[in-house]
């Protein structure tokens, strides 16, 4: 006997349960994975309506942990970085169309907590900023593409807070003060 599995199957408690299939409005596959108890597990892969892959997320048995790269629709990796019960957490990661990492942000619980570094084409720092809670806490810096220092502040409860100083991109300083 030939055993076929159905997709979109609920069982009696109203439960995903096994393969399931979603289609954008114009029929196109949206995303295809698997549920255990209502619960995604192994890879879920997600497509944009011409039906390029848009994302690929791993989850962690039942855990609620899940591991995304996002694409774009040239199959660019544009974001990848971890989800904690579908929160942002951990180190995510952005890169721009050629590749290259462009900001790096920390996460927890959905919210920026932690650095939040931008890189220049050539892999130059360009800012970096604190956060705690999502908004900005501590130090800020801003720096142009040949290194140069342009801002050195400080943030307190995402309010620029204490010293500060501005520099033009030659270098010479502009303005400072609290």
């Amino acid at each position: 006997f030939f055993l076929c599995a159905q997709a979109n199957q609920t069982d009696a408690q109203g439960r995903k349960q096994g393969s399931w299939k979603k289609y954008h409005p114009s029929g196109s596959v949206r995303f295809e994975g698997t549920f255990r108890d209502d619960v995604p597990v192994g890879t879920f892969i997600y497509y944009h309506e011409k039906g390029a892959r848009r994302a690929v997320n791993e989850f962690r048995g039942s855990s609620g942990i899940c591991y995304s790269k996002q694409y774009s629709e040239e199959a660019v990796l544009m974001i990848e970085g971890k989800y904690i019960g579908q929160k942002r957490d951990s180190i995510w990661r952005t890169y721009d169309v050629q590749g290259r990492l462009i900001l790096e942000e920390d996460y927890k619980d959905d919210k920026r907590s932690g650095w939040s570094i931008s890189y220049h084409k050539d892999g130059s720092l360009a800012e970096k900023k604190f956060y705690k809670d999502d908004l900005e806490e501590g130090l800020w810096v801003r720096k142009i593409e040949n290194g140069t220092t342009v801002v050195r502040a400080e943030y307190k409860e995402g309010v620029l807070s204490g010293p500060a100083k501005y520099w033009n991109t030659a270098g010479t300083p502009i303005c400072s003060g609290n």
